[in-house]
């Protein structure tokens, strides 16, 4: 008997853009204007790229792979559509 196919969650790998991720993308409704706000607008932020898989670009948990490195591409792509973001 067969094994059944496993899923993959695409979610899952944080160098998986969506369709809808694109350097227009409008992250957070709140702009940064002082420092007065800038904890509720940081909350927003880490909030908004946690749902997208996206917050170790930010935290350093997903580090620059090296330049030989499969991912290399992948993820220089996600880190630059991060930057855009911010």
């Amino acid at each position: 008997m067969a094994a059944p196919p496993q899923y993959l969650d695409q979610y899952e790998n944080p160098y998986f853009l969506h369709s809808f991720d694109h350097a227009g993308l409008i992250l957070v409704s709140d702009r940064l204007q002082s420092g007065a706000d800038f904890h509720s607008w940081r909350r927003s932020v880490r909030m908004a790229l946690n749902v997208r898989n996206k917050l170790g670009f930010i935290d350093g948990n997903d580090s620059e792979t090296s330049a030989d490195h499969r991912d290399a591409g992948s993820w220089s792509r996600c880190n630059d559509m991060v930057a855009t973001w911010l």
